[in-house]
């Protein structure tokens, strides 16, 4: 499809390290974000791409910045330092 980018892998891989690591589901995430289950299961799935002011707010939650919930790199690196 023209003009269609394809989501990166790693965002939704992202979403899904930090919401697991702070203890929570989806479902208490989007209570507390007031954010449709649905649609943070897309972001996770990557099948919607998050809004940059979504990340912002999703970063500041998560007390980290915005580079670190946008990192590339970032699952590569847990799978290494859990070895």
């Amino acid at each position: 499809m023209k003009g269609k980018r394809d989501i990166p892998p790693y965002i939704g891989r992202n979403l899904v390290y930090y919401r697991q690591k702070n203890g929570l589901t989806q479902e208490m995430l989007c209570k507390i974000l007031n954010l449709t289950r649905s649609t943070y299961a897309y972001y996770e799935v990557g099948r919607t791409l998050p809004t940059v002011m979504f990340l912002k707010e999703l970063a500041k939650f998560y007390h980290i910045t915005l580079d670190e919930l946008v990192d590339e790199t970032l699952i590569d690196r847990t799978k290494w330092n859990a070895l």
